[in-house]
């Protein structure tokens, strides 16, 4: 081919390729970028599929404060239902749509419990908590229903219960107000389910190495794999907060020096300021953990690279928020999806954020709320994510009866 040919044939496509981004330059438009990274997360889109609720919900019930999501069963906590007795909500994708399923209801044993203050489910088991009166409940799935094998009780004052979490065959449970060395100091309890599918013994407690006075260590558990984090939102000075991090040894949690176990890891904000309540929530999955903040408008990512948990991301919101906007107090992550509350946002409407991880980076990828979310609804109170799926609770909306709404991840563009 001669050299005049050849420059003919390269002008011809370079002119093709400029008229095509002319007319396609949509496409282009409001790509987010992160550093020098350009990620086409408006490929994906968050749609509401589902509205959850029950017709027997009265004023004050609260149904949503906790939420959880593990394949086609989501878990709903109303803790203040029947004065405060609480109850769980157990809907099953399997039966029916979750939006036209009468769900399994679960009521806690006594007036005050708190029963469903907090809820988490793995496989064919949930926990549930009951923080008043100090237990946790775990449950197994037979078929289609949900009937309880455990009451577990650490014996001790402190608000066991307030946090719960469960995967595979190991459970943890927080009391952020255990008083040891100093009021309010917390632990955490660690379960674990030996060869009867029925039985659950407790492990061991875990303290933060340093004990700190009104530390609120437990006020937040999660555990994945070999690793579990507590969140401590009172820890250091001015109640910066931080994370502490244990990890499974054989059969074992933390390192023993001395017992009982502490920590393998202390995180922090690398930004931390005061009263930022670093450790208010937290959630793990894999190799990526996320710690959120009650006064800070942000959280925060953390990534195992095989030998510490390094922050690799800070998680802000596209517009500008503030920090009575509780941004960052309600935080869930499954695989490289996350979703971040932000309750008070817009006059207490609230609202949702939901991330995608590439390259380490958590990338917005859309803003969510209810199809008839109003001003005081709370929604966002409580999150949570599996695969494609979000669950976000909204605790307050019509006349603080509650709603829970289902959200799924769509391709809009490719």
């Amino acid at each position: 081919m001669g050299k005049i040919s050849l420059f003919i044939l390269v002008f011809g496509v370079l002119c093709a390729l400029c008229v095509f981004l002319i007319v396609n330059c949509d496409m282009f438009e409001d790509i987010p970028m992160k550093g020098d990274i350009n990620l086409l997360t408006v490929q994906y889109e968050w749609v509401q599929v589902a509205k959850l609720t029950v017709n027997d919900l009265e004023e004050d019930d609260h149904f949503g404060t906790s939420v959880a999501i593990s394949g086609n069963y989501i878990i709903v906590g109303a803790p203040d239902e029947d004065t405060y007795t609480g109850a769980v909500y157990v809907f099953d994708k399997t039966i029916s749509t979750w939006k036209d399923d009468v769900p399994q209801r679960i009521s806690g044993q006594a007036i005050g419990d708190l029963f469903g203050e907090s809820v988490s489910i793995s496989g064919d088991y949930m926990i549930i908590g009951a923080p008043f009166c100090g237990k946790a409940y775990i449950y197994k799935r037979t078929g289609t229903s949900w009937g309880d094998v455990e009451i577990l009780d650490a014996f001790t004052s402190g608000s066991f219960g307030k946090s719960v979490s469960i995967d595979g065959s190991y459970a943890v449970v927080g009391a952020h107000e255990y008083d040891d060395t100093f009021n309010n100091e917390g632990v955490a309890y660690f379960f674990h389910r030996t060869s009867d599918p029925n039985n659950w013994s407790m492990q061991t407690q875990v303290f933060t190495g340093t004990p700190r006075l009104n530390a609120y260590m437990g006020h937040s558990v999660a555990i994945s794999g070999n690793y579990a984090v507590c969140g401590a939102w009172g820890y250091e000075n001015n109640q910066l907060g931080a994370g502490f991090i244990y990890e499974k040894n054989g059969s074992n949690w933390g390192v023993p020096l001395p017992a009982p176990f502490h920590e393998n890891w202390k995180l922090n904000a690398s930004d931390a300021e005061n009263f930022d309540n670093f450790g208010w929530t937290v959630s793990i999955s894999g190799s990526y953990m996320v710690i959120g903040t009650y006064s800070s408008a942000s959280a925060y990512a953390f990534k195992w690279n095989g030998s510490n948990w390094n922050q690799i991301d800070i998680l802000t919101a596209s517009e500008e928020l503030v920090i009575a906007d509780r941004f960052g107090t309600a935080v869930s992550i499954s695989d490289d999806l996350s979703v971040v509350g932000a309750y008070n946002n817009t006059s207490g409407r609230g609202s949702a954020y939901l991330y995608k991880v590439i390259n380490d980076n958590f990338i917005e990828e859309d803003k969510i709320y209810g199809d008839d979310s109003v001003a005081g609804d709370n929604f966002g109170i409580s999150v949570a994510i599996d695969g494609d799926y979000a669950v976000v609770g909204a605790n307050m909306c019509n006349a603080e009866r509650g709603a829970v709404y289902v959200f799924e991840r769509r391709l809009v563009k490719k």
